[in-house]
């Protein structure tokens, strides 16, 4: 059986979700050492797809807000890894 925010979270589902809507989780997150090198090598063998997933359907103002989040993460960090 799956876990779902809304069975863990119960009464304080709102609080939790308020939390969420006002976090940037990607703000201050590390890259692993030689993560680009180690995608170009791999690239080289495979075809490589990276996907994501983290649709809540309950509140899709704060999946959005989170895809753009992870978009500029990824974006400024391959800007500063050229």
């Amino acid at each position: 059986m799956y876990n779902f925010v809304q069975n863990l979270t119960k009464e304080r589902t709102e609080e939790f979700w308020e939390f969420v809507r006002n976090k940037n989780f990607y703000e201050n997150a590390p890259l692993f050492p030689n993560c680009y090198e180690a995608l170009e090598k791999l690239s080289k063998v495979y075809a490589i797809y990276i996907v994501t997933a983290y649709l809540w359907n309950d509140v899709i103002d704060v999946s959005g807000k989170n895809l753009n989040n992870k978009y500029y993460y990824l974006f400024v960090n391959k800007q500063l890894h050229k």
